[in-house]
């Protein structure tokens, strides 16, 4: 499940007093991304939507990603208006067929035109959800290393870019992706709190490269730290579980 938390004390204040930032908040998704009554439920699951809802109309970085395509189909369930924004807009239709055949548009970044067309994927929008990033599950490679870094850093500067060029009053609400591994390892058997410190390991410089690039967006943002998302159908939990099925699984090891 999605864990959001309050981000690191030194990048709050540095977003306060980069004027004309409002801030960078980890509220949950459902508070930021909101016209009058209205929400983004995270799961399909959820209680039926209310009769109240007003329209949304929301960009979707990542979208062909684990959590990606179930925000994605819940968008479209409850009647909201979604643009998913991809390196290449013809793999990503063939990648969710239900989605392009609902009516989600589709904008490509590998193209000449790349930074009109992101631009204008976000021109209207109420919210931007930016959830691009290459799984951590594979090895992690020199070289797959630069892949994780730029695969969330440029995708993420990109976004923002394409928000802050539009006029002030029409800045979509931002909700950018981050993770649990801002916070480093533990030595001692502790948790972290909301105002913990990052850490130093690679994932943790990450996290914080990341966030930092979400900070530059002149409207308001909202970082959302995931710890790591289970379902059966996919993620870690589709990789692991047959594994116990096999009677191999055990306690998580160092």
């Amino acid at each position: 499940a999605a864990t959001a938390v309050q981000a690191s004390p030194a990048l709050s204040s540095r977003s306060r007093a980069a004027a004309p930032l409002r801030g960078v908040s980890a509220q949950p998704a459902r508070r930021t991304l909101r016209a009058s009554t209205s929400r983004v439920r995270a799961s399909a699951e959820d209680a039926p939507v209310a009769e109240e809802m007003i329209k949304m109309v929301v960009a979707v970085t990542g979208a062909t990603g684990f959590v990606g395509k179930a925000l994605v189909d819940r968008l479209m369930a409850d009647g909201h208006e979604v643009h998913i924004l991809t390196r290449n807009a013809i793999s990503a239709r063939l990648a969710m067929p239900n989605a392009a055949l609902k009516g989600a548009k589709f904008y490509s970044w590998d193209t000449m035109k790349g930074k009109i067309e992101w631009y204008e994927a976000v021109k209207g929008c109420t919210g931007v959800v930016n959830l691009a990033g290459a799984p951590i599950s594979s090895p992690w490679n020199a070289e797959y290393k630069k892949t994780l870094v730029k695969s969330r850093i440029v995708t993420t500067r990109r976004v923002v870019d394409a928000i802050n060029a539009l006029p002030a009053a029409e800045r979509p609400t931002l909700v950018s992706s981050s993770a649990v591994g801002f916070y480093g390892s533990s030595k001692a058997d502790a948790g972290f709190s909301e105002k913990a410190r990052a850490g130093k390991d690679f994932l943790a410089k990450l996290c914080v490269d990341w966030e930092k690039e979400a900070a530059r967006c002149e409207s308001t943002t909202t970082v959302v730290r995931t710890g790591v998302v289970l379902e059966k159908g996919g993620g870690a939990l589709a990789k692991i579980l047959p594994v116990f099925q096999l009677y191999g699984g055990g306690p998580p090891g160092s």
